[in-house]
């Protein structure tokens, strides 16, 4: 276990160093003191949600944040099922066993309060008081004791003996769920316990992380639990980009109470019920070839293709199979979802929905060509039928980030305008959030170069404000 936790010295230290390295970062859009946390943060931070231990590029992105000025990372017990915890951890240990990193100059967030995966089954019979079923697959709970165990659990997994900032997630699912009125002593008795932790030396200070903040039962559910909070409450996460701007009021109470903001979601913005990326690629799409509107339209024509060749070698003698709602064809069905998608983040529950129909589609064609007259030829259309439609599935994602990044391009025009800047819209996005108030703000980053353009923020001078976001400027459906 890796002793101590981020100080003002290491954190101090961090900078300075850093500094000969990078003489072009400016320190105001580089750093920041909280008023009441004894460490300098960077005013980017880096986030884990799906980040994993086993993938290359995730450890990668995770140390070249730290080596190129964030010092401060987000994570959480849900996070791949702890593997991001695992991550955080490993790259921790590396940079300090290689001399590039110190315990005392990096902070750590961690956030509990989702139960699911390994923890679920774990729990399974025995789940914690007050715990709140979401789903079969999903529950939330902000028990002391829960809270205690998640603390060791998590400690484990990072390797550390420390956890600098531990936040209470969405606590507000308990207020949704209660009965009986006791949301706030429920959240007071959660706070003792975390206070407690902090005199152990497990936790250094806590605050909440809530989907609700930016609203005006946000504001009003804030500003009581300030009026009971320990001393330990040092900071709050919340929701802050482009669309979603109820943060501001809540930047502006938390300045004055000193309470430390820190923004998440920056480039997943929740708008008329679905989500808008405000990124687009890195890098440009190949052109010819391997453009990803010309390697789509070649899926569907060879799915195409397979499909017609293998029912004519079923329909040959006699009239067996037609597809149909029950029997789809995955070239029509693939065809129509991919023209309807408006939201990247249903692509992969569309895929899972869609795993039902299509294992009867491939059942079906499979009998039918086993009884065909022309088994053979039909075994192999089948083979490679098969491999094409897990092709097929697999590009939906990589096809529909491609029609984002086309679909935001005005957007990026336009606020490049309005600031007068070629900041790529990502970057626009995340300095807005810092120029209206937010403190610092975490970004999902499980790319190196993804690292690399963000930090050239800490180059500007200042960060600007975004005017309001025009409708017009906002992606709709962009498969077609």
């Amino acid at each position: 276990m890796m002793p101590g936790g981020a100080s003002r010295e290491g954190t101090e230290r961090y900078f300075e160093r850093l500094k000969r390295s990078f003489p072009n970062y400016h320190d105001t859009s580089w750093f920041l003191t909280p008023a009441l946390l004894p460490f300098r943060v960077s005013r980017i931070g880096i986030g884990t949600y799906r980040a994993h231990r086993d993938r290359t590029e995730h450890h990668e992105a995770l140390r070249e944040a730290f080596i190129s000025g964030i010092n401060i990372v987000d994570t959480a017990a849900n996070h791949s099922d702890g593997a991001a915890e695992v991550l955080v951890g490993n790259v921790i240990r590396d940079l300090i066993e290689s001399k590039r990193l110190f315990r005392d100059e990096v902070v750590v967030v961690e956030r509990a309060g989702f139960i699911e995966d390994s923890a679920l089954q774990l729990l399974r019979g025995r789940m914690p008081a007050d715990t709140v079923a979401l789903s079969p697959t999903l529950a939330h709970c902000i028990h002391p004791d829960f809270l205690s165990m998640q603390i060791e659990w998590s400690l484990q997994r990072l390797g550390l003996q420390t956890i600098d900032l531990f936040l209470l997630q969405n606590p507000e699912i308990q207020r949704d769920s209660e009965k009986d009125g006791s949301f706030f002593d429920r959240i007071q008795k959660s706070l003792a316990r975390l206070e407690e932790e902090r005199s152990r030396g497990r936790i250094q200070f806590y605050g909440i992380s809530s989907n609700l903040l930016p609203s005006a039962e946000g504001i009003a559910m804030l500003e009581r639990i300030l009026k009971f909070a320990p001393p330990g409450f040092r900071a709050i996460q919340l929701p802050a980009n482009l669309l979603e701007t109820g943060y501001r009021p809540v930047a502006a109470l938390a300045r004055k109470k000193g309470i430390f903001t820190m923004g998440c979601r920056p480039l997943n913005s929740l708008h008329d019920g679905r989500v808008v990326r405000l990124a687009r690629l890195i890098d440009p799409p190949p052109h010819g070839e391997e453009n990803p509107e010309a390697r789509q339209m070649r899926i569907e024509d060879e799915l195409l293709s397979l499909e017609e060749r293998m029912l004519r070698i079923i329909n040959e003698k006699e009239h067996r199979l037609t597809f149909d709602a029950r029997v789809p064809s995955v070239y029509r069905t693939l065809l129509h979802y991919r023209q309807k998608i408006n939201d990247l983040e249903t692509i992969l529950p569309m895929i899972d929905a869609l795993a039902v129909p299509f294992q009867r589609t491939v059942s079906s064609l499979k009998a039918g060509l086993e009884r065909s007259s022309d088994a053979e030829t039909g075994r192999l259309l089948f083979e490679r039928y098969m491999r094409l439609v897990h092709t097929a599935l697999g590009f939906l994602l990589p096809y529909a980030t491609y029609k984002n990044h086309l679909a935001l391009e005005r957007l990026e025009q336009s606020l490049q305008e309005a600031t007068h800047t070629e900041l790529p819209l990502a970057g626009l996005a995340v300095q807005a959030a810092l120029a209206d108030g937010m403190d610092i703000v975490f970004v999902g980053m499980r790319r190196a170069r993804a690292v690399r353009q963000m930090c050239d923020l800490f180059s500007l001078n200042a960060f600007q404000k975004i005017p309001e976001i025009q409708e017009s400027l906002l992606p709709e459906a962009f498969g077609e």
